[in-house]
């Protein structure tokens, strides 16, 4: 077996262009025994094999990478000559990423270092690794126009077009190189992997896949390439399909580990989840992922295959100890850069110092107290604005039928749409269209004798909704778990309009999510999601009686009004607010079980709770406190024509009613409404519902 002396031991880093050469063979063939412990302890990978008649296949990629390092430097002296002084300074700050000179107590880049000011993006977290004194700062792209494709796809896309050539070629001579050796050793998983990577990177995703589906067939990492290809390809069920079978033949212990998301939770989860077996995490885990799917409408989990590939590539590269770039050994940081690319996938951009800059970031660590061993090149880690924070909040994890729409908090935008760059999540990735988040809005269930329905009002707004044309293709879904999602509705409406849908669902908890996707070329998708009950249908009502919840209406016709039916939820407003304009709020609720014969009062309060505490508040709707200048308060029997009812007859008759509730008396605030139906036997059945009136704005 190879050894290798600690880095440190070693002579000390040249900086011409042979010496960065041959310190690239060296490092490379003196490979580690054991693979760097990345992401929560990754075990050994079948890639990070120790054969003597590797060593040639070795010196081949060593001598590739160290020739594609090159090109890439000489792309980026071209782009620096085009960067302004500030952006090369904000740039530095972040690729010379020291705790020593640039974090502050909360863990954070110090703003205070940054030689200039005003340039978005001067303050994020460092990844650390087992050194606490250096990391990785992963950035959102920082300011400057970029004549680079996204690397997260395409490696090569780092390159100036004159160079890409050259590389292609060189890249392919050094393919047919490999397929050679691998013909003369077909079980040779390491020089499988890397013929595999090397092709993904050429974007020959078909000899890719040929390449894959020649690896043993039974060795679960098999599996995984394929599953990598998979991906590369857009094929999300496949990929999902293939990586499933990975982690299931994997030994249990191994299974564990890879399916372990401590990286991706923040710091006081990651413990609490680290405390836990790996039966408790695993079960976690679906929920997670669950939940953390991109879109329920598309097939396959694409964030969850995201990681899959993260985590295959790490083991491929960590395979070879340093890439084209990066080394990925713990003494040289390469865990600290496992985990940036755990977290947030591969950058869509990488900024390089230069030379000089080089030279005096290794001379700085070499000469410390406890010194670092150099690792050239640095370079920043940049990431689309556009990357979404898929996991959602620990309480939609603990309770998912309980989860509020704002347990998802995708990526924050300001008022004219565009991605706030002060935000850093815990982890990102980003999807093939541009995700948004919708508002909750408003949903009212429709109960009938043997089914219910879900009717559902939601404004299609946001900020990055601009194109007034823009027509949105909306669905309608729920999901009862991780392997379950059902369609409820679909309908087009336009981008800055209202969709209103309606649909049967199963009762019980469960996950009720719109999805819409922009059918012009905005590339845009929006969505919203969160927990509901859905109650039983009234074949299962008890006691035969029973009342809805509480829709809210607005701009009713009069013949809408005066005779209430389930079309007037046509007017369902798209949340619970209404404008501080509007004049008249319209009720809409459904007795259940209740007959002509039965003689019943019904009385609607409606209570601030802004002006008056809990106990005051409940007693205003008892009735045992008199109502305030905040409050509304209107009784009436049924033989009275203060409200309007209509009658939908069957096993169990349903009563649709509707009253107008004057509003213009009512200050802007929060308020809590009760509807109570007392019959004459003294049967009482009473709903609530809470809603806001808006303050006047005060702007043009």
């Amino acid at each position: 077996m190879l050894s290798m002396k600690p880095y440190a031991q070693r002579q000390r880093f040249a900086f011409g262009a042979r010496a960065r050469f041959a310190h690239f063979v060296v490092v490379t063939v003196t490979i580690m025994a054991t693979t760097t412990q990345s992401f929560a302890q990754h075990p050994a990978s079948p890639f990070q094999t120790e054969r003597s008649d590797q060593l040639k296949a070795r010196l081949e990629i060593s001598e590739f990478n160290a020739l594609w390092q090159a090109a890439w430097q000489r792309s980026e002296d071209l782009r620096r000559e085009r960067r302004t002084e500030p952006e090369l300074q904000q740039r530095l700050l972040h690729a010379m990423c020291m705790s020593y000179n640039f974090k502050d107590r909360r863990g954070w880049l110090a703003q205070t270092e940054a030689p200039y000011r005003g340039l978005p993006g001067e303050q994020y977290r460092m990844i650390e690794g087992e050194r606490p004194d250096y990391g990785v700062c992963p950035s959102w792209l920082l300011g400057s126009i970029i004549d680079a494709e996204d690397e997260r796809r395409w490696r090569d896309g780092a390159l100036v077009r004159k160079e890409r050539v050259r590389i292609a070629q060189l890249r392919g001579r050094l393919i047919e190189q490999l397929r050679e050796r691998l013909r003369s050793s077909p079980e040779d998983t390491w020089l499988n992997g890397q013929l595999v990577r090397l092709l993904l990177d050429a974007r020959r995703y078909n000899d890719a896949q040929h390449e894959a589906e020649h690896c043993h067939e039974g060795l679960a990492w098999c599996n995984g390439l394929r599953g990598l290809v998979w991906a590369y390809r857009d094929s999300t069920v496949k990929a999902e399909q293939e990586f499933v079978r990975m982690i299931d033949r994997f030994p249990e212990a191994e299974r564990c580990v890879w399916q372990r998301l401590t990286p991706l939770l923040e710091k006081q989860l990651a413990a609490r989840y680290a405390d836990l077996s790996c039966e408790r995490q695993a079960a976690l885990n679906d929920t997670i992922w669950w939940l953390a799917d991109p879109l329920y409408r598309d097939a396959g989990n694409a964030r969850k295959v995201e990681q899959y590939v993260r985590r295959m590539e790490i083991a491929l590269r960590q395979a070879t100890e340093q890439d084209e770039r990066y080394a990925f050994d713990q003494e040289r940081l390469g865990d600290a850069l496992a985990t940036v690319i755990d977290r947030y996938g591969w950058p869509s951009y990488t900024a390089a110092l230069g030379t000089a800059w080089d030279r005096w970031q290794s001379h700085y660590r070499s000469s410390r107290q406890i010194p670092a061993p150099p690792a050239p090149p640095y370079s920043t880690f940049e990431y689309s604005p556009h990357a979404v924070a898929a996991f959602p909040s620990w309480h939609a994890v603990t309770t998912p039928y309980g989860a509020r729409a704002d347990d998802w908090r995708l990526h924050p935008v300001d008022e004219t749409g565009e991605p706030e760059l002060s935000w850093w999540p815990t982890e990102h990735f980003q999807p093939a269209r541009r995700l948004v988040q919708l508002a909750d809005g408003q949903y009212f269930f429709l109960r009938r004798h043997t089914h219910v329905e879900v009717a559902l009002a939601i404004p299609l707004r946001h900020p990055a909704i601009r194109d007034g044309n823009a027509v949105f293709d909306v669905l309608l879904l729920n999901s009862n778990g991780p392997t379950t999602v059902d369609s409820i509705a679909q309908q087009l409406a336009a981008g800055n309009a209202i969709a209103r849908m309606r649909g049967s669902v199963a009762s019980g908890p469960t996950l009720l999510a719109v999805e819409a996707l922009a059918t012009n070329s905005s590339n845009l998708a929006a969505r919203t999601r969160y927990g509901i009950t859905v109650p039983p249908p009234l074949s299962e009502l008890q006691e035969g009686k029973g009342i809805s919840g509480i829709a809210l209406l607005s701009d009713v016709p009069d013949s809408v009004l005066t005779h209430p039916s389930e079309q007037a939820l046509a007017f369902m407003m798209p949340s619970r607010e209404a404008d501080h304009a509007v004049s008249s709020l319209v009720l809409y609720w459904e007795n259940y079980g209740i007959t002509v014969a039965d003689s019943a009062t019904t009385t609607v309060r409606v209570v601030s709770t802004a002006s008056s505490g809990l106990f005051r508040r409940l007693g205003v709707l008892s009735g045992m406190v008199a109502d305030g200048d905040n409050a509304i308060a209107v009784t009436w029997p049924d033989h009275e024509p203060r409200g309007y009812v209509s009658r939908l007859d069957g096993p169990t008759p349903v009563q649709m009613r509707m009253v107008s509730l004057n509003l213009s008396g009512l200050p802007a605030g929060t308020y809590d409404i009760e509807i109570r139906s007392r019959l004459e036997n003294g049967q009482e059945f009473s709903t609530s519902a809470a809603f806001t009136k808006t303050e006047r704005s005060t702007t043009r």
